[in-house]
């Protein structure tokens, strides 16, 4: 239990936590001191305080049930974008939210595949290569999909010397 506490009670889960809360509770968009907190962490992202405030207390009066994240960023795609200038401290907490990753699971197993394919390739590949074997390798269910006869073909006819190794010349 006291892992699981220690997991949660991480000062960046706290800031996302803060983030979603300023963002979705319209008691806490007037709350100056979890505003405060959010302007402290991101320095320079959020040079008004009274803006950022303002433009909270101006997305929960808008008349539409704002409760949670997905309506919210909903709302914020359906406005024009002179509309959504009126709401451009808003759209930084959302995007600061959206782009946070909710855990480090992802870039683990980048790095545990990186070991198997450094030890498989050792140290032969360039850096270069190793990132894009690394690619291909990470996004395995993304990858397995693609037409490989048509890759092969495109590669192949994009370079006059593959060309004429593969007995292929241009029409």
């Amino acid at each position: 239990m006291a892992a699981i506490k220690d997991r949660f009670d991480q000062k960046g889960f706290q800031m996302l936590q803060n983030l979603e809360t300023a963002l979705t509770s319209s008691e806490n968009a007037s709350d100056s001191d979890l505003i405060g907190s959010i302007i402290a962490f991101y320095g320079d992202d959020f040079t008004h305080a009274d803006r950022l405030q303002t433009q909270l207390k101006l997305l929960h009066c808008s008349g539409a049930a704002l409760t949670d994240l997905p309506s919210i960023i909903i709302y914020l795609k359906s406005l024009n974008s002179t509309e959504k200038s009126f709401f451009s401290e808003v759209i930084k907490i959302v995007k600061l939210i959206l782009v946070m990753p909710a855990t480090n699971a992802t870039s683990e197993r980048s790095f545990s595949a990186l070991r198997r394919l450094k030890t498989w390739l050792r140290t032969t590949t360039c850096q270069a290569r190793l990132n894009w074997c690394l690619l291909l390798h990470v996004h395995k269910q993304r990858t397995d999909g693609l037409p490989l006869k048509e890759l092969v073909n495109e590669f192949v006819t994009c370079n006059e010397s593959r060309m004429r190794l593969f007995g292929r010349y241009p029409e």
